[in-house]
């Protein structure tokens, strides 16, 4: 929420507050902080596309299930399509991708 003096106590108490709206409302708030700065910095790129896919479907998955998930998404596939358009992504560009996880082995 930041750091004092930049953040001022009032202001920590609506971020506070905000956060637990969306905790009631099952929505994790640092996936939701994620998804909002992802789509900030490009709205099609297929790192925010991921994370707001994510945060749209998790809360009905089981916690290890989405963990799992998660950090798959952020070693396997982030690393090497995060910036990128969904668009401009291609079967082969996904081939080769694909072709990296599996040569690295379990």
């Amino acid at each position: 929420m930041g750091v004092y003096p930049d953040v001022t106590l009032k202001e920590a108490r609506i971020a506070r507050d905000k956060a637990r709206e969306l905790l009631r409302q099952d929505i994790d708030p640092s996936i939701d902080r994620q998804a909002k700065k992802a789509v900030e910095g490009g709205a099609d790129s297929f790192e925010s596309v991921a994370i707001e896919w994510f945060g749209r479907f998790s809360p009905n998955w089981a916690l290890s299930h989405s963990n799992k998930l998660i950090r798959r998404l952020e070693k396997d596939l982030f690393t090497y399509l995060e910036t990128r358009s969904i668009g401009e992504i291609a079967s082969p560009d996904l081939l080769a991708v694909l072709r990296r996880i599996e040569a690295r082995g379990p």
